[in-house]
C-alpha cells in the first residue's frame, strides 16, 4: 500500500478530482476507488522570515492512501505503466503493486507481438501464476484473447492517474494558499509592532487592514515588479522578525486555543477559539485569527487590572501624580499593558503605566511606538486630569513622549 503525505487543504481538490474519476468507473460497473485516511503527522517546516531570520514551525499532513481493487482479465492484471521521460523510463506503478526493477532498465519491446520498434508506452501486467508480462496498448486486445481490455486499462489506469493526484498534492503542485497558524500570527504580531492595529470594520476607502498587511508579509508576489514593490514596502517599515514577535504569537495562539467551546460562550471568541485551533489560517480565516492578538491584549490588560485592584494596599498606596496641565517627566513607569480602542478616527492605543510607588498613569496615544508590557521608561507628558475608577485614583496624561 503506497502512503502519501498531504496538506490538508488539498484533499477536498483530491476527492473533487476523484470523484470526476468514480463516475466513468461506475459506467463500466466497477468497484469505486476509495481515499483512505490514516491519521496526522507534524512535520518541521523551516521558514524564512521577513528580516532574514528562520524560524521553524509544525504544519499538519493528512497521511491517505488510495485503495481499489485492480480488476483482472483472462487471470492478468495491470500492474505499471512505462512511458520515456527524456529518454529514461517513468514507472508508473498502480497502488499496492510493485513492477519488477527489470522492466525499469529492460528494452521497450512487447512480449506478444515480438515487434522492435519504439513505443511511448507499454504496459506490464502480472499473472495469477506470478508471471510477468510486458505488452504495447495495441497489442493487449490480442494477448488477452479478444478479450476487451477496456475495462482492464481504464479502471488501472485510473488507480494510476489516482496515485498521480495524491502525489502532486504532496507539495509537486503546491496547494491553496494557506499560512500555518503560528506563522501568521508572527506576522501579525511584526505589522502591529511596527503599523499599529487596524480592524477591517474599521479600514476607510483605500486602506489596508492589519490582516492584510500580514497576509501580504507572508505572501509575498512572485511579479517580479511587484515583487520589487513588496521588498520596498518591508525596507521602509522596517517589518522585522523579532524574537518577541514569537513570544508574542505564541502566548495569543495558547490562549486562543483554550477558549471555551460551549453554547454559551461569546459567539466572536467562540469562532476565534475554532480558527485558531486550526493548524493553518486561510484566505478567509486572516482577519479573524489576526484579531487574537489584539484580543489576547485585552484580557492581560483586563486580568492585570483586577489583579491589581484586588490588592488590599491598592486602594491606600495609589494617588494622583503632578498637576492638571502640568508638563512633567515621569520617570522609571512600568508599563503595566497596553489595548487598543477603535473609534471614529482610528486606532488609539491606551498605555498604563505605574510608577515606583504604585500609582496608576494612563495614557491614549495615537502612537506609543515600540514598548510592551515590563519595559521600564520614562515619560514625558502633560497631566490631562485626575480621576478615579472603581475607586482607584489614576492620571490621565496627554501629549506624550517616551524619553
Amino acid at each position: 500500500m503506497s502512503m502519501f503525505k498531504i496538506h490538508p487543504a488539498n484533499l477536498d481538490d483530491l476527492r473533487e478530482k476523484l470523484e470526476k474519476m468514480q463516475r466513468r468507473a461506475r459506467k463500466l460497473s466497477v468497484a469505486p476507488i476509495v481515499v483512505v485516511e490514516h491519521g496526522v503527522e507534524m512535520v518541521d517546516v523551516k521558514r524564512e522570515m521577513p528580516g532574514g531570520a528562520y524560524q521553524t514551525f509544525q504544519e499538519p499532513r493528512l497521511l491517505i492512501s488510495v485503495e481499489g481493487d485492480a480488476p483482472k482479465l483472462a487471470g492478468w492484471a495491470l500492474v505499471a505503466k512505462v512511458e520515456w521521460l527524456c529518454e529514461e523510463r517513468l514507472v508508473s506503478c498502480v497502488p499496492g503493486q510493485e513492477c519488477p526493477v527489470e522492466y525499469r532498465t529492460g528494452d521497450f519491446g512487447c512480449d506478444h507481438c515480438k515487434t522492435d520498434r519504439r513505443r511511448n508506452a507499454v504496459f506490464v501486467l502480472r499473472h495469477d501464476d506470478g508471471r510477468h508480462v510486458q505488452v504495447g496498448r495495441n497489442c493487449i486486445c490480442d494477448f488477452l484473447g479478444g478479450v476487451d481490455p477496456e475495462m482492464l486499462l481504464a479502471r488501472g489506469e485510473r488507480l494510476l492517474l489516482a496515485a498521480e493526484e495524491a502525489r502532486e498534492c504532496e507539495g509537486g503542485r503546491g496547494y491553496p494558499i494557506t499560512v500555518g497558524t503560528l506563522e501568521y500570527l508572527c506576522a501579525t504580531s511584526i505589522c502591529v509592532r511596527r503599523l499599529g492595529w487596524l480592524a477591517r470594520g474599521k479600514c476607510m476607502e483605500g486602506e489596508l487592514s492589519t490582516s492584510d498587511h500580514a497576509w501580504d508579509l507572508i505572501n509575498p508576489p512572485l511579479d517580479r515588479g511587484a515583487a520589487r514593490g513588496w521588498e520596498a514596502w518591508v525596507e521602509n517599515n522596517r517589518l522585522e522578525f523579532e524574537d518577541r514577535d514569537r513570544k508574542a504569537a505564541e502566548a495569543a495562539l495558547e490562549w486562543a486555543q483554550s477558549l471555551p467551546v460551549d453554547d454559551d460562550s461569546d459567539g466572536y471568541l467562540y469562532n476565534l477559539g475554532v480558527a485558531c485551533r486550526a493548524d493553518y489560517v486561510t484566505f478567509r480565516t486572516r482577519g479573524l485569527v489576526a484579531s487574537a492578538l489584539t484580543a489576547h491584549l485585552r484580557e492581560l490588560g483586563r486580568l492585570e487590572e483586577l489583579k491589581q485592584r484586588r490588592e488590599e494596599d491598592a486602594k491606600k498606596a495609589r494617588g494622583w501624580v503632578g498637576e492638571v496641565k502640568q508638563r512633567m517627566d515621569f520617570e522609571n513607569l512600568t508599563v503595566k499593558y497596553t489595548r487598543y480602542i477603535e473609534g471614529r478616527w482610528g486606532t488609539t492605543t491606551l498605555v498604563v503605566f505605574e510608577d515606583e510607588p504604585g500609582n496608576w498613569i494612563k495614557w491614549f496615544a495615537s502612537d506609543p511606538g515600540e514598548i510592551e508590557a515590563g519595559d521600564v521608561v520614562t515619560l514625558k507628558a502633560t497631566v490631562k486630569e485626575h480621576g478615579e475608577y472603581k475607586g482607584v485614583k489614576e492620571t490621565v496624561v496627554t501629549r506624550g513622549k517616551i524619553q
